[in-house]
């Protein structure tokens, strides 16, 4: 599995998600503005799979064990904060990506927001995936 990753300062987000390296190569190549972008090999991730977004980072999870694992370790430091987003969950199960690549488009994949609410209840959650 391959990533590409928009590293620009002011927005971060995957530009696309491939099964192959070739396929991800021939989509950099039409880049026009490289350096904001960059090739992640993701070794062992096969679909489907699991993206964490959290401070402007991605990390990538094969089993929704290891998810959990990350998850629960978050400090909970917003309890007043209704609408505070610790992470973003997306669940890839098939090729992505953006129509057009300076375009973050990750609100079409299936994604949750973790706010204080889905943090409190993370085992109820995670039996429905």
């Amino acid at each position: 599995m391959v990533a590409i990753e928009s590293i620009s300062k002011n927005n971060i987000f995957i530009a696309g998600l491939y099964k192959t390296k070739e396929k991800a190569d021939k989509k950099f190549q039409k880049i026009a503005t490289k350096e904001n972008f960059k090739i992640i090999d993701l070794k062992g991730i096969e679909f489907p799979f699991f993206v964490i977004e959290r401070n402007k980072k991605f990390k990538y999870f094969q089993r929704k064990e290891d998810v959990l694992s990350f998850i629960t370790k978050i400090k909970l430091s917003h309890l007043y904060d209704e609408d505070y987003s610790y992470c973003s969950l997306y669940f890839i199960k098939k090729e992505f990506e953006s129509k057009n690549i300076d375009i973050d488009s990750m609100g079409s994949l299936d994604h949750i927001h973790f706010d204080n609410e889905q943090m409190q209840d993370l085992g109820n959650l995670f039996k429905k995936l």
